[in-house]
């Protein structure tokens, strides 16, 4: 039986190194995460948030010499996004902690195990936000945006107040393998979807995504200087045309991403006044870890147990649908003729 008494010195300088693995662990996870490049981050200050904007409805039109002014209505939508409490906890006994400091060459104890614990959980804390993008992309098709549909199909109406009667655009492309020409051809789709107020948005598309099936094209065709297709589907041989003239960023290779049919992605650029992104990660309190002991809690006091709990609110939902694409490369093709011809010949 332990004759060790577990003090609050004890516990506190227990409490003190898991703080610090889980911070170092935090900060080495952070340094390859590509969340950040397609999801606007939101701070929030209320369970639920209410988000409302305008949509760009107000154009310029013939006034017939002067005096005639036509008034129109503006309109908005909104997108509510509710908070969750997420996270894990650790509770250690007094007789483990005391076992444990009068042990602490057995490896494999308690005290290890709340180390191990730790490391993991600071890990899980900074990589949270990256697995919520990857559920929303692979769910897209299915999970509902504010349009009233699910994120990722082909009709979603231009103007989201009136309806499909607006006319419709898509982000679910179907049929096309990556290439540069199906890039380039879902590119110059993207770049001439409108407005509410019939004008072009001026989308630039900036960063293609996928899984691990992706690293060896996504290189050839975006960053090699020179490029040849080897499958001879139409690609040239020559200068980099995608490279010289696209501007598209580093692409994001992911194994988040990878799923059966090895579906990919296109991110539109984030203008900084933009007031959602593609994806959105709201925060009303960042992780965060509390310790409970049996001196303050009457429960942990009954068993005679200390308690570490790591918790945060948060949510991660859908921005704006023109943001972001999504291609399959199986299924029948649409992208309307024009664009089509660009595109790679079927096979």
């Amino acid at each position: 039986m332990s004759n060790l008494i577990v003090t609050p010195q004890i516990v506190r300088r227990i409490e003190d190194n898991l703080r610090y693995i889980l911070v170092n662990s935090w900060a080495r996870r952070q340094q390859n995460l590509w969340w950040r490049r397609v999801m606007r981050t939101r701070t929030s200050s209320t369970k639920r948030e209410l988000l409302q904007w305008m949509l760009e409805t107000a154009k310029i039109r013939p006034l017939d010499n002067g005096g005639r002014y036509s008034f129109e209505d503006l309109t908005e939508i909104y997108w509510e996004i509710e908070n969750e409490k997420f996270g894990d906890a650790l509770s250690l006994t007094a007789d483990e902690i005391a076992d444990a400091l009068e042990s602490p060459a057995v490896s494999g104890g308690p005290l290890d195990r709340a180390n191990a614990w730790a490391r993991q959980i600071g890990s899980y804390g900074a990589y949270w936000p990256q697995e919520r993008a990857a559920y929303l992309l692979k769910n897209g098709k299915t999970l509902t945006c504010y349009d009233n549909g699910p994120f990722f199909r082909e009709n979603h109406p231009i103007n989201p107040y009136i309806g499909t009667d607006s006319g419709t655009f898509t982000n679910l492309f179907l049929g096309y393998a990556f290439s540069a020409n199906n890039l380039a051809a879902i590119t110059a789709y993207i770049r001439d979807i409108p407005g509410p107020d019939g004008v072009p948005r001026h989308l630039v598309p900036r960063i293609v995504a996928g899984g691990s099936y992706y690293q060896f094209a996504f290189n050839q065709v975006l960053n090699a200087e020179w490029y040849t297709d080897p499958r001879g589907t139409g690609g040239a041989s020559g200068a980099n045309v995608i490279k010289l003239s696209y501007n598209y960023e580093a692409p994001i290779v992911a194994p988040e991403l990878s799923e059966p049919g090895n579906p990919w992605y296109l991110f539109c650029e984030l203008i900084e006044d933009d007031e959602l992104g593609p994806l959105i990660y709201q925060e009303r309190a960042p992780f965060s870890m509390n310790s409970y002991s049996p001196m303050s809690d009457v429960d942990l006091g009954l068993r005679d147990a200390f308690e570490w709990q790591f918790q945060g609110r948060n949510a991660a939902s859908y921005g704006h649908p023109f943001l972001a694409f999504r291609i399959e490369t199986t299924g029948e093709r649409n992208l309307p003729e024009q664009y089509e011809a660009l595109a790679d010949p079927e096979p």
